[in-house]
């Protein structure tokens, strides 16, 4: 396995363990009614900080484990690949951006009725929170699938 799908795989799974139990806890709170307050902001940065810091010891783990010059040498098979990923995921993130945008506009500011009830009642969302959690999943999505092509163009090969 390359260097570049092991930081692929570390990058996938550190990302979905540490933001699917952020979005499980605030999103559950939010469910219950419960006033999120500004503890959702103190959890981000706890899970950047926990992200980045499994992030990087895992990384450092792995160049322990391998040759030294496994990390040193990048071919242009393995930067081709990176190139495609990161075009791939930005475009998703832009489009993520818009579609959360557009949706925060609609159910938020307007309060698009959905049949005879609204999405979300009138006053029972900060908007401010639901625009920042709708912008960190696009970045959290763009950034899983920037690791998953990775992943799949090294075992395509290309």
């Amino acid at each position: 396995m390359t260097v570049s799908e092991k930081k692929a795989w570390i990058s996938l799974i550190v990302s979905a363990a540490i933001w699917s139990g952020y979005a499980a806890l605030v999103g559950w709170h939010a469910l219950l009614g419960d006033e999120l307050g500004r503890w959702p902001v103190a959890l981000f940065v706890e899970a950047v900080a926990v992200s980045l810091a499994a992030q990087f010891g895992l990384s450092v783990l792995m160049q322990l484990r391998d040759h030294p010059l496994a990390w040193a040498v990048v071919d242009e098979r393995e930067r081709l690949i990176e190139g495609r990923a990161a075009t791939l995921a930005y475009g998703l993130l832009i489009v993520a951006v818009a579609v959360v945008a557009l949706l925060c506009a609609l159910v938020i500011g307007v309060g698009l009725p959905v049949g005879s009830y609204r999405l979300v009642p009138a006053g029972a969302l900060n908007p401010t929170m639901v625009m920042a959690g709708g912008l960190l999943l696009a970045i959290v999505l763009a950034e899983m699938l920037k690791s998953a092509t990775v992943l799949v163009l090294h075992r395509r090969a290309l």
